[in-house]
């Protein structure tokens, strides 16, 4: 069916926000969905994933967008990451020796950027719809979420953010923000290519993986001294 040329990109985004979250209808539409950045990148000028791709030279696919302080998003992301933040865990367990002889007890937000990287949202995005297709398969509205797993009593902090940042979050297949703590060394890697499992230590208490953390103080824990 070819797609009626009237029909923008500012409608169809309409169309999407009036499909209710939680239904069955919303899980075939994200089925459904064509693959696209979200509206406020940079890098956004109404075309799909596939075409700005086509157009960005493939040495560097990634941009370092600075937030403004007064941004509301920029508010939203201080807010929780200095809400979830424990003192009491500072110089707390194996991955924490040595921060409690420096002496702090909170962390300021200096600086909020956030990395557009076209490639790593494009596998994003198509492991997201492997989520939904499955649900859509077998007729379920959504994921188990943390709070329903056994042995655990609440959902994790970070589930109650501001509305601000849930509107790109899909709670139907558990999408939820984290923290994760890395260090200088290795943040130009992670902007480049993403978190990578595949290089990750066997040592780590679950074993091999890409750890996230409810509360900024436990990330903070491996981002060195």
């Amino acid at each position: 069916m070819l797609k009626d040329p009237t029909v923008t990109k500012q409608d169809e985004r309409k169309k999407k926000k009036k499909i209710q979250r939680g239904t069955s209808e919303y899980i075939s539409h994200m089925v459904e969905e064509e693959e696209s950045i979200p509206v406020y990148w940079s890098k956004n000028k109404g075309e799909s994933i596939k075409g700005i791709l086509k157009s960005v030279i493939l040495r560097t696919h990634y941009e370092k967008v600075k937030l403004a302080q007064t941004d509301i998003c920029y508010k939203a992301i201080e807010d929780v990451f200095k809400s979830t933040f424990d003192p009491k865990a500072i110089g707390v367990g194996q991955d924490a020796k040595g921060l409690e002889h420096l002496g702090y007890t909170r962390l300021q937000v200096k600086k909020i950027e956030r990395i557009e990287n076209i490639k790593v949202y494009q596998g994003y995005h198509q492991k997201r719809r492997r989520m939904f297709t499955s649900l859509n398969s077998t007729k379920k509205i959504s994921y188990r979420t943390v709070k329903d797993l056994p042995n655990s009593s609440r959902d994790i902090a970070t589930a109650s953010l501001t509305q601000t940042l849930h509107e790109d979050m899909n709670p139907q297949v558990n999408e939820v923000y984290m923290f994760h703590g890395a260090k200088k060394k290795y943040i130009e890697k992670i902007c480049e290519e993403g978190l990578d499992p595949r290089i990750a230590s066997s040592n780590a208490m679950f074993g091999a993986g890409v750890y996230g953390a409810e509360k900024s103080s436990k990330a903070d824990q491996y981002t060195g001294i």
